[in-house]
């Protein structure tokens, strides 16, 4: 199962709600609702495959509480729910994406460590020679 079958399943079950958009718009924005919000529960994976439903929910921390997209960029209801279904693709497609690999910090080889320590000992002396010699007249 794709992502784009993923985000088709949660858009079937998800909760659609409009409310009444914030900013400029006039008279317009008083008396229409278009600021568009889907919300996502741990019922709506029902029906997925376990693993897809498990990283989803750890991804989205839906056992601790539903996540809520909201969008209000668009004047029109119904581009504002298109453009919420695309980041909800975006995000199922991250969501499902394989974890990155484990890095795994190198160690200096000995020939490297070794240089340094020369390098910290010429260093050094070079600060110990600038310095001034007790005893000497200037």
């Amino acid at each position: 199962m794709d992502a784009a079958e993923v985000t088709q399943h949660l858009l079937g079950r998800a909760r659609w709600t409009a409310s009444r958009s914030s900013g400029p718009g006039g008279q317009r924005r008083d008396k229409v609702e278009t600021r568009a919000e889907l919300t996502v529960d741990r019922a709506c994976l029902d029906g997925l495959a376990t693993d897809i439903a498990e990283r989803l929910t750890e991804y989205w921390q839906l056992a601790v509480r539903p996540i809520r997209l909201t969008c209000q960029d668009e004047r029109s209801l119904a581009r504002n729910q298109s453009l919420l279904a695309e980041r909800l693709e975006a995000s199922v497609v991250e969501a499902l994406a394989p974890p990155p690999d484990v890095r795994r910090p190198t160690r200096p080889s000995r020939a490297k460590r070794a240089r340094r320590l020369d390098d910290k000992g010429r260093r050094g002396d070079v600060k110990r020679l600038r310095a001034d010699v007790r005893g000497e007249p200037d």
